[in-house]
């Protein structure tokens, strides 16, 4: 480190390193700003670090440090301004170490697993701080009037920073998790082409609205803006109306607000047709039509008045946003504004990504461990330095066995076994199966080459072969796939009428009662950004059986072979999985899974409790997306 002591600031953030944090990083007296986040470094934090004099800005979070408590030295670091520990196993109790910290403005602990009260000395020294963060913390108490209210000379200050006590919605969990956000409400416009409400393609638009609601129970303004496609279903829109009509490249663009699930939403209908083709996708000049949207959207932004902090972008279709407002519109008013983009499958249109990566202030991917899979990409590798994996959450008002008008009777984790005991009978009498104690295997998919065709073809036979019950609920884009599976149906309607059914559509209602009355939800994708299915299956007492890739790999933890690796992330296990793509690895896998049934029944219906009980809503998220939108204003 000795060439490095004029250095001022150093980024090792999201490079895989692992070990001890070298403790001669104190000898870099110069230093202003230090990010070492999301790495693997373990063992303590070293207390070389308070020798840092003039930093500002210290980033450890997302790492595997110790837990020996939040560093005491910190007091020592007078001129922090930003300070970052969140997702470490730190634990103990929050130290009273803020007296002089007085310039603080962002503060994560979040997922520290620190316990008893927050001290009140947090609210009366940290009277600067616009960021706070403090979920997935097993804190007791109350939070203090110290935090919410000041007097700054004649006038009433309030800070407003809001303490989400998270509950289960039946009042069952008696463990309170304090939350709190950024206390100065931001703006967040959130450009999209499409949202599962008005039209269902695949997990995109559930992850745009399910974020958005997220974000905007944080406190926070939220503004969609979408294309008013020919196709969509209206009728869940509230308030639906004609806005204004503004012009651009000569053409009449036609904008209709409404509310989807409480969020704002602006349809833009440019008069030229270009959205008027009776689908989403699909069209030959889907490039003219989602670049001629990216234009419309930012002229919108400009004529609007509308001034978001945030600029926040979804995949190919609204990757040029990021170029074109940075090149053409962000000079007109809008410098402040940061541009934040999302990639949920880089299968589809790798150039537009990598440059709207490029222009982008910050980039995400939808898990972990496919931003590491992504991450040799050559259009990721250059950008790795603003790159980062978040996991997709589900809505758990939408996924809710507790209050779902499709299933025959509401379950908790509590009487899980008879909740779903009920919906497979309503299930078997619907489809015409017989009504049996036999373990039923479930599929909800887009059939395509990716959600690994094969090895669902091969999964239903061998289900069979166990006399298991299968169920598939699912379409292919591609006339062939379609066609192979009709055949398939048929085949198996004929040979297995009381044990197999293929449902070769989308059904909103029965995939609720599949979730509900599947034992097992089989997830075999060859590569997988996220997926929200072992996440709703779970959410049901549903066990998943997945492949593992992204965020399969992310959220669920074989029973046998996982319970490590589950720990470390304060979880326990919850499914079962395998390698490979061929048969052998989907038999290993779903042979444990229907043998534990039949043989360990009891076994079972513990794991489909504790399935339950895992949170895999947008609650964590979505503070992961505050703590990077925060972080673009740095």
């Amino acid at each position: 480190m000795g060439l490095l002591q004029k250095l001022k600031v150093l980024d090792l953030s999201n490079n895989g390193f692992q070990g001890i944090l070298p403790s001669s990083l104190g000898n870099l007296t110069e230093l202003i700003k230090l990010n070492v986040g999301f790495n693997r470094f373990n063992g303590r934090i070293p207390k070389e670090l308070s020798s840092l004099k003039k930093l500002e800005f210290l980033d450890l979070s997302n790492n595997c440090f110790s837990p020996f408590g939040v560093p005491l030295f910190l007091s020592e670091m007078v001129r922090l301004k930003e300070v970052y520990l969140s997702r470490n196993k730190l634990g103990g109790q929050i130290p009273e170490i803020w007296e002089k910290l007085g310039g603080i403005l962002g503060l994560g602990l979040s997922g520290l697993g620190l316990v008893e009260e927050i001290p009140s000395s947090m609210g009366v020294y940290l009277r600067n701080v616009c960021y706070l963060g403090l979920d997935n913390i097993e804190l007791e108490g109350e939070v203090h009037e110290e935090f919410t209210v000041y007097t700054a000379g004649e006038e009433l200050i309030s800070r407003t920073i809001d303490a989400y006590i998270r509950r289960s919605k039946d009042s069952r969990s008696t463990k309170n998790s304090f939350t709190t956000v950024d206390c100065q409400p931001s703006g967040l416009a959130r450009v999209a082409d499409w949202c599962p409400t008005l039209s269902q393609v695949g997990g995109l638009g559930d992850v745009v609205t399910s974020l958005s609601r997220a974000v905007q129970d944080l406190g926070h303004n939220v503004d969609i803006i979408l294309p008013k496609y020919d196709c969509m279903n209206l009728s869940n829109v509230k308030d639906f109306q004609f806005h204004r009509s503004y012009s651009w490249d000569r053409t009449e663009v036609k904008v209709w607000t409404g509310k989807v699930e409480g969020l704002s939403v602006y349809f833009l209908e440019p008069q030229n047709g270009l959205f008027w083709k009776g689908c989403i996708y699909g069209c030959k000049n889907d490039a003219e039509r989602f670049g001629f949207f990216c234009h419309a959207a930012l002229e919108f932004l400009l004529q609007s008045g509308l001034h978001p902090d945030i600029l926040h972008c979804h995949d190919w279709s609204s990757a040029p946003v990021s170029w074109l407002f940075k090149d053409h519109y962000m000079h007109y008013g809008l410098s402040k504004v940061r541009v934040v983009f999302t990639i949920h499958n880089l299968e589809f249109g790798a150039q537009l990504i990598g440059k709207a990566m490029a222009y982008s202030d910050k980039a995400t991917t939808v898990s972990h461990t496919y931003s590491k899979e992504v991450s040799k990409n050559p259009i990721i590798a250059p950008q790795l330095h603003k790159f980062h994996g978040i996991l997709n959450g589900i809505d758990p008002d939408i996924w809710d066995p507790y209050n779902d008008k499709f299933i025959p009777i509401p379950y908790s984790s509590e009487n899980v076994v008879e909740g779903k005991r009920a919906a497979k009978e309503a299930l078997q009498q619907r489809l015409g199966l017989k009504k049996s104690d036999l373990p039923l295997v479930g599929i909800i998919t887009r059939l395509t080459v990716q959600k690994g065709i094969h090895l669902i073809k091969h999964a239903i036979w061998r289900t069979l072969e166990r006399n298991g019950q299968v169920v598939l609920l699912g379409s292919a884009p591609d006339p062939r796939i379609q066609s192979e599976f009709v055949n398939l149906a048929n085949q198996l309607h004929s040979s297995h009428n009381d044990r197999a059914r293929l449902i070769l559509t989308y059904d909103e209602p029965l995939s609720h009662l599949i979730y509900a009355g599947a034992d097992f939800i089989l997830v075999p994708s060859i590569f997988e950004p996220c997926g929200l299915t072992q996440l709703t299956a779970m959410r049901f007492g549903s066990i998943p059986v997945v492949r593992k890739t992204g965020g399969l790999y992310d959220t669920v933890f074989d029973v046998d072979h996982d319970g490590g690796r589950a720990q470390e992330q304060g979880l326990e296990p919850n499914g079962f999985s395998f390698d490979g793509a061929d048969p052998p690895g989907v038999d290993y896998a779903l042979n444990r899974a229907i043998s534990m049934w039949y043989d360990e029944r009891d076994r079972f219906n513990f794991l489909c409790k504790r399935a339950m009980e895992q949170d895999w809503s947008w609650n964590r998220p979505a503070l992961d997306y505050m703590e990077l939108y925060h972080a673009c204003h740095k």
